[in-house]
């Protein structure tokens, strides 16, 4: 890798009204993920809070291919929350 690639802003997907459902949930989650890296804790939060309001409205086999991952974003959501709260 170069250096001009590792010096690149990091920024947000952007997240079509033309992608399936799935997709577009798995790029809410990846956007979280990304607030996380950066310890923005609130904006994790309130994605993924926009994340479980998106998920409601699933049918039930979407829900249950999207169910680990949402799991796996809050555990790492409240993990990362213990780390910066006991720094």
């Amino acid at each position: 890798y170069s250096n001009e690639i590792l010096q690149t802003e990091v920024t947000e997907y952007r997240i079509s009204k033309d992608l399936y459902p799935l997709e577009k949930m798995r790029l809410m989650i990846v956007n979280a993920y990304i607030a996380l890296h950066f310890n923005e804790l609130e904006t994790a939060a309130q994605k993924y809070m926009e994340i479980i309001s998106f998920y409601e409205e699933l049918n039930e086999q979407e829900k249950d291919i999207m169910y680990n991952e949402i799991g796996r974003l809050l555990q790492k959501t409240r993990y990362r929350a213990a780390l910066i709260e006991n720094m």
